[in-house]
């Protein structure tokens, strides 16, 4: 019990100090904030020069004729990628198609060995049966007369 007192005490003295350097550093950083001039409302650049306004205009006329030119290409380069990627599908769904008819014939040819030999396996144990069971019945019949007699 006296080790929690003991560490308790220790946190309840640290605990003022901690909040000082914490009001002190939200002091530090409003002044900080508030020692830059705010931006004004008004134009950014009142005086603009004639010279900046044609680089402006010139500036503006040559990215509009690039957004035209890459727009363009853009539609090209799609036109492009569709095509590859219909004509990979396709090839695809034609070798998968392939794969699939090869497999059908190869499974269908060893379900139709497995149950022929299933077939025969069991026609030949019928066959052994059916003479068991034969050969029991005479010999049953024959007991039979036997004791009648």
């Amino acid at each position: 019990m006296s080790t929690n007192t003991q560490t308790v005490k220790q946190w309840n003295r640290l605990i003022p100090f901690a909040g000082l350097l914490l009001a002190l550093g939200l002091i530090l950083s409003f002044t900080a904030v508030k020692s830059h001039p705010a931006p004004r409302s008004g134009a950014a650049a009142p005086s603009i020069s004639a010279g900046v306004l044609r680089g402006r205009a010139a500036d503006s006329a040559r990215y509009e004729a690039m957004a035209q030119h890459f727009a363009g290409e853009e539609a090209a380069n799609l036109v492009r990628a569709r095509a590859a990627d219909t004509a990979r599908y396709e090839a695809m769904a034609q070798y998968f198609a392939g794969e699939e008819a090869a497999n059908l014939v190869r499974s269908r040819a060893a379900d139709a060995a497995r149950y022929e030999a299933m077939a025969q396996y069991f026609a030949g144990k019928e066959a052994a049966n059916l003479v068991r069971s034969r050969a029991a019945d005479a010999a049953r019949y024959n007991a039979a007369a036997a004791a009648g007699r």
